[in-house]
């Protein structure tokens, strides 16, 4: 019932652990298995280590390049500055210090980036190696996949060679610990490997199912923090006593028919079904951490009981869900602190339960096949620990976007969509992947998404991403706007021209009607109340009084992570994550919105000349006729999005096609329902879990969100479920002692 705090580690309370020994020779990927050859930076004999001297290089961080200064004697650097004051203040602009203290300590650039901060402490890294390779007189020299081992290829059952797409230098070779450098062993019933929305509540739910539990966390206790805080759901208490929705409203085989046919048929059928069936219940079970359910605030702006009546939830094939609750409201303040408000809770309902902050996660440990353990090293001390569960070890360490050449091989649409971009985006750096990996399992098949890359919505602004009409450059329609929701819809403006403008369309007669009846989807219009439909009106008539030209200033970017607002939402200021709710593009200001009187008005004023003008006003048209049939029959969009366009004033927003902006990565280890991890044969490993960002099966395609927070719903939801598996259902896989247990294998 005890969380290890920085304090007391250096007080010595992990002295005194026993001291084991690993037989057998310590192997990342079998016998055969070769490292990767680093560059030979040997030094001349005789003439020290380095060039005694000041040196300076810089890199490119989030939104500044990011200097670094090193001073190195003949044997050792001796002093180093680090300027990120172009960096976001409370983010990369605060890691100087942290990032000095370890590249002192390590005498080396290779040290662990800066939790939430993790462009910024790359660019200091990489800044840090040229100063290094500066003062050896010798170029920094990028490790290379060693000669002979072909990425592309593994072995299988029987020797027998697999050609597999995933072994690239991305996953490198498993540290080997030397166990004269353990410094102590801890044991439980589980051990769970990051304690934010995922593991966290894995950790409540197993504590208080009975188990005795470990969960380590590479943040401080004081620090830590979490991304976004939206959770998405269905049927709970809040949504009855919050939105007025009845807590049975939701049939959850709808749910599971319009998630499986957004994720044709791909999603993880298991893992879906438990979600729709008992998320509600879930939720319900969360909030008691909170003192009034009633005081956490809603994402959806609407009136359900009144105004909304009639809401239609369903659009065409496809659910939307209002229920989307705000973390960081009530009583919590913080999503962070909803998370280590779990831990807590989980602490208090099981006696011999710890928490571990501040200690990172290196490497797992086997028995045979069997995942048994974890080796870690503690951020406070710099020593490592190992930490055995009889049940095995949960993976709840988060995405991979941070980590850039995992994001480009993996995500590979996203890459082929933004081709002159180096995909980065703003979660985690794949750590739990690449252990999972080294210890047999593997990636769930492509494609693989993100939140946002080259599968983003079509660029929202005024109206958000409704599902208006939609036109290209060449002045034609070219989807169905409300295919699946705008998230789902959205892809088709990463197939269009790169440089090419986007426009959405309405006219004055009908807008307020399309505005209010869109899907509740992500990057829609979450504020559906008559405020809101009279703060619209106010902006249309101030571009009429422009003379029908745009009248609103682009919007600021946003900043490296900012306060990283909700998971999904509203879009942020351009090209920034920042913003209430997701990963940056257009502000909600209506930036470009121009209005005329006839169709032929519209499209000069637009810029569309000859043919691309009388496209437009053709597919204006044309639409107008189908929306008025009722009937769309070029991309069969549903009848209840379909609105005329038939009363001037026309407008038109003219907007960028938006691609390449991602907040996280949303694939994961392939898992079977229990969410066990599987191996290159698609068999479950004995004691090794993944959940939350670390686990695939929920996002197949791209961000199939029927809600606002689905990411975080699932992370939350599947988190609690795995919790109630281990305690109920899991098997012991090991004594949970390595003297008895592990046979010598970390990988």
């Amino acid at each position: 019932m005890k969380t290890t705090s920085r304090r007391e580690f250096l007080k010595g309370t992990l002295a005194g652990a026993a001291s084991l020994t690993l037989a057998g020779v310590l192997s990342a990927c079998g016998a055969d298995s070769k490292p990767t050859p680093a560059a030979d930076l040997t030094p001349t004999a005789g003439k020290g280590t380095y060039i005694p001297g000041t040196y300076k290089a810089t890199a490119q961080g989030y939104d500044s390049e990011v200097t670094v200064s090193m001073t190195f004697d003949a044997e050792s650097i001796t002093d180093v500055q680090i300027d990120v004051s172009g960096e976001t203040p409370d983010l990369g602009g605060k890691i100087g210090d942290k990032m000095i203290e370890r590249i002192k300590a390590a005498q080396s650039a290779e040290v662990e980036a800066v939790t939430g901060a993790s462009r910024s402490s790359e660019a200091v890294k990489q800044a840090a190696a040229s100063c290094i390779a500066q003062a050896k007189g010798e170029p920094v020299i990028i490790p290379e996949v060693g000669a002979g081992d072909d990425p592309y290829t593994g072995e299988g059952p029987d020797g027998k060679t697999v050609y597999y797409s995933q072994r690239r230098s991305w996953v490198g070779e498993a540290p080997v610990i030397a166990e004269k450098d353990i410094a102590g062993e801890y044991s439980a019933d589980v051990v769970i490997i990051g304690a934010n929305y995922a593991g966290a509540n894995c950790f409540r739910m197993a504590c208080e199912k009975g188990l005795k539990c470990i969960v380590l966390d590479s943040q401080s206790e004081e620090e830590f923090n979490s991304y976004g805080g939206d959770l998405g759901h269905f049927n709970s208490t809040w949504q009855e006593k919050v939105l007025g929705v009845p807590k049975d409203f939701f049939d959850p085989t709808d749910f599971i028919d319009s998630y499986q046919l957004q994720s044709a048929g791909r999603a993880q059928p298991d893992l879906l079904r438990q979600f729709a069936h008992r998320n509600g219940e879930m939720v319900d079970w969360m909030t008691e951490l909170y003192d009034d359910v009633t005081q956490i605030k809603s994402m959806i702006t609407a009136d359900f009981k009144k105004d909304n009546k009639g809401y239609d939830f369903k659009k065409g094939h496809f659910m939307t869900y209002p229920a989307t609750l705000q973390l960081a409201t009530g009583s919590m303040g913080s999503s962070g602190n909803f998370c280590k408000a779990s831990v807590q809770k989980g602490l208090s309902a099981s006696a011999g339960s710890q928490a571990f902050y501040e200690m990172t996660a290196k490497v797992l440990i086997k028995d045979g096949d069997t995942v048994c353990g974890v080796i870690a090293m503690s951020e406070t001390d710099g020593k490592y620990y190992r930490f055995m569960g009889k049940k095995g070890v949960v993976l709840a360490t988060g995405d991979f976007s941070a980590n850039s050449e995992m994001f480009r091989c993996l995500c590979t649409e996203d890459q082929e969509c933004t081709p002159y971009s180096e995909l980065t985006g703003n979660g985690r750096n794949g750590s739990g992947h690449r252990m999972g990996i080294w210890a047999g399992g593997v990636m769930e098949p492509g494609p693989r998404a993100s939140m946002g890359g080259g599968t983003a919505p079509f660029p929202g602004a005024l109206f958000k991403t409704t599902a208006a009409l939609w036109i290209n450059k060449y002045g034609k329609r070219f989807c169905n706007e409300g295919f699946g929701t705008p998230f789902v819809a959205g892809c088709q403006n990463a197939r269009q021209p790169i440089d090419g403008a986007l426009f959405q369309v309405w006219d004055e007669g009908h807008w307020r009607e399309m505005a209010k009846n869109q899907a509740l989807g992500h990057f829609n219009g979450s504020n559906i109340t008559d405020a809101q439909m009279e703060e619209y009106a106010a902006k249309l008539q101030a571009v009429k009084d422009n003379g029908g030209m745009p009248v609103v200033a682009a919007a600021a970017a946003g900043g490296e992570g900012g306060a990283p607002g909700g998971e999904g939402g509203a879009p942020g200021g351009a090209g920034g994550p920042g913003g209430p709710g997701g990963p940056g593009g257009p502000g909600g200001g209506g930036n470009e919105i121009y209005c005329a009187d006839t169709l032929e008005e519209l499209a000069a004023k637009l810029g569309l000349e000859g043919e691309y003008a009388t496209n437009f006003v053709e597919a204006v048209k044309r639409y107008d006729a189908m929306a008025a049939a009722g009937k769309d029959e070029d991309y069969a969009k549903a009848p209840n999005l379909l609105f005329r366009i038939s009363e001037g004033p026309f407008y038109a927003e003219k907007l960028s096609r938006r691609t390449g902006g991602a907040l996280v990565t949303l694939a994961g280890l392939f898992v079977n329902g229990d969410q066990q991890c599987l191996n290159q044969n698609f068999e479950p490993i004995p004691g090794l879990y993944a959940t939350g960002n670390t686990s695939g099966g929920r996002f197949v395609l791209q961000y199939t969100a029927s809600m606002n927070g689905l990411s975080i719903g699932f992370a939350t939801v599947y988190g609690a479920l795995l919790g109630e598996y281990l305690g109920e259902k899991a098997p012991d896989v090991s004594t949970g002692d390595s003297s008895t247990s592990a046979k010598g294998t970390q990988g």
